[in-house]
């Protein structure tokens, strides 16, 4: 159990990291800010479509109640976001 425990917090761990980097990619390539947050919302959005499809299809769930799910959550953080930027 150990084992299966450390592999999984691996596995997490690389794939936040790779999210987070495809998030930032696009304002470390583009110095105009509006167009690189467009390209990253863009981006992050069509990452979580292809990983919440994959997700849905490896753990046989419904394909679209998955993907809905992950947009609500990416919602809610974006909501958040922009609460603590107006806020702050």
């Amino acid at each position: 159990r150990l084992a299966q425990a450390l592999r999984s917090a691996i596995v997490s761990g690389i794939f936040f990291l790779f999210g987070g980097i495809l998030a930032l990619g696009p304002f470390l390539a583009n110095e105009n800010f509006n167009a690189a947050s467009r390209t990253s919302m863009l981006v992050a959005f069509l990452a979580l479509t292809c990983f919440s499809f994959l997700k849905a299809k490896m753990t046989t769930q419904r394909t679209w109640e998955v993907i809905f799910r992950y947009f609500l959550m990416a919602a809610g953080v974006l909501a958040g976001s922009w609460l603590v930027a107006k806020l702050f």
